[in-house]
């Protein structure tokens, strides 16, 4: 029985996280880790989860600890850099009296741990993410089909300075959550890929 009651892939887009999330969900004994928390709205977040949209934050959390369960023991998440930020101001909002983002983390989730999964080339992840953003396709199944598309085809071009903006951020999300585990105190799992 492990030491924990849930997981949080701390991560940055085109990682390999939803590789990994359907992996960890396929093995049917380490829950359905998503994006429960994705866009900075409650809106949002309860249409996600088929939630009405004026459901109280509390049972919003509830909702996605239970579905990130997927009926299994562990309950796990993946939490974008970019999300991070409103989420937990969201459980500050929630948990007052805790001082710091991992006790309001424990509060709502159990016993947590932390997973930073990023990619040892940035470069390619900076190209992968400024593709998808201008071809609206983020994701292909294996065979080929299309998994997740966000927006209306078109072709990808060349432009360096979006690669180089993308680049610049993805480098300083990593750091943002490298600095947030030493403020936490929080030793995470790293996985480099």
């Amino acid at each position: 029985m492990p030491d924990y009651d849930s997981y949080i892939i701390c991560t940055t887009p085109r990682s390999g996280s939803t590789m990994l999330c359907a992996l960890l969900e396929q093995s049917k004994v380490a829950g359905a880790p998503q994006s429960y928390f994705h866009q900075p709205s409650l809106k949002k977040w309860c249409a996600g989860l088929g939630l009405p949209s004026d459901t109280h934050p509390r049972k919003i959390m509830a909702c996605a600890r239970n579905l990130g369960m997927a009926g299994s023991n562990i309950s796990g998440i993946r939490m974008q850099r970019h999300s991070f930020g409103f989420w937990a101001e969201q459980l500050k909002t929630l948990f007052p009296t805790k001082a710091t983002d991992a006790e309001r983390i424990a509060s709502a989730f159990g016993r947590t741990r932390f997973l930073f999964l990023t990619r040892f080339d940035k470069v390619a992840q900076a190209v992968s993410l400024a593709r998808a953003d201008q071809s609206g396709l983020w994701h292909r199944n294996a065979d080929g089909s299309e998994r997740e598309r966000l927006a209306a085809a078109k072709p990808p071009q060349y432009d360096e300075t979006k690669i180089a903006t993308e680049l610049s951020n993805l480098v300083a999300q990593d750091v943002a959550w490298k600095t947030w585990f030493a403020a936490e105190n929080i030793e995470s799992f790293v996985h480099w890929l």
